[in-house]
């Protein structure tokens, strides 16, 4: 296979188990993606009732918000098809989520912030369940001439450290 055509990151089938576990990380994220759509339009409905030197800051409130609604949609399309996309940007996004709600809660947003922690908290879980479960790109995929495309993962507490495309491992 040439460096030029795209590697499947995962073609094995699912067990039901994975199954059950991608689609709750993906639903769990979705359901972010609508609450985030939801607030990015509330800035622009109360954008329209607000005093002057205000609109323009719930103007932009709303701009940020709909990227991340974006990207979060991104992420719920890359989990159900087995990408990494969705891993990172759904851990990175519940650690943001995480600081915001917890300032919430420091000044007095106690419902909003208690729910938006608590969500965070239940689909950190669910993206970390998943993080071992997918596998790297190229992982277990050979070149044309029959050699692994990268090199294997390095060996973990034999003390060989990385090692270079190529070279032997002394310790086998």
């Amino acid at each position: 296979m040439s460096s030029h055509e795209s590697v499947p990151v995962h073609t094995a089938p699912l067990t039901p188990r994975e199954r059950r576990r991608r689609r709750l990380a993906a639903g769990l994220l979705g359901t972010e993606a609508v609450l985030v759509l939801v607030l990015a339009t509330s800035a622009l409905v109360r954008r329209a009732e607000a005093p002057a030197e205000v609109q323009g800051m719930l103007t932009a409130l709303a701009v940020f918000l709909g990227v991340f609604a974006l990207g979060l949609a991104f992420a719920v399309v890359s989990l159900l098809r087995r990408g990494r996309f969705g891993l990172g940007y759904g851990v990175t996004w519940q650690l943001f989520q995480a600081l915001v709600c917890a300032t919430m809660l420091s000044s007095g947003m106690l419902l909003t912030g208690a729910v938006g922690l608590a969500l965070a908290i239940v689909t950190f879980t669910a993206l970390l369940a998943l993080v071992r479960a997918t596998p790297l790109p190229y992982e277990d995929e050979d070149d044309d001439d029959g050699e692994r495309a990268t090199p294997p993962r390095a060996s973990r507490g034999r003390g060989t450290g990385s090692q270079l495309p190529g070279a032997t491992n002394p310790v086998s």
